[in-house]
């Protein structure tokens, strides 16, 4: 009897577990340097609407709790901004027209409920 009801316990808390699990996140961001700052657009992969390209950049924009657009002075700030939050670059590519334009893939392991966890976008607001 105690054997069964170990079985039936197990059975019932392992699919909890494992959906419990955290995976690898990733999240793309586009960069270009600005007469004034970088300017980086990000993209968690929940853009669901079919907006126009200017319209869903400018809700991709990092921006802080009052809604003003996060100002970064160069790359390598941004790219601290983005380990402050938990995540890791794995890599950046330049684009071969314009070397002030770089896009760069961030993962993070972590929940999907919390991907954009202490990142607000334009959009969110």
């Amino acid at each position: 009897m105690k054997k069964n009801l170990f079985l039936l316990i197990l059975l019932f808390c392992v699919p909890i577990v494992l959906m419990a699990q955290d995976k690898k996140y990733y999240c793309e961001a586009e960069g270009y340097l600005n007469r004034q700052s970088y300017i980086v657009y990000l993209d968690f992969g929940d853009l669901r609407e079919n907006s126009s390209l200017f319209e869903s950049e400018k809700k991709t924009r990092p921006v802080d709790e009052q809604g003003k657009f996060i100002k970064f002075l160069t790359a390598v700030s941004f790219l601290n901004w983005m380990v402050d939050k938990g995540w890791n670059l794995e890599f950046k590519v330049l684009e071969p027209d314009n070397a002030n334009n770089a896009v760069y893939t961030f993962s993070k392991v972590t929940s999907r409920s919390k991907i954009k966890e202490g990142i607000i976008l334009k959009g969110d607001k």
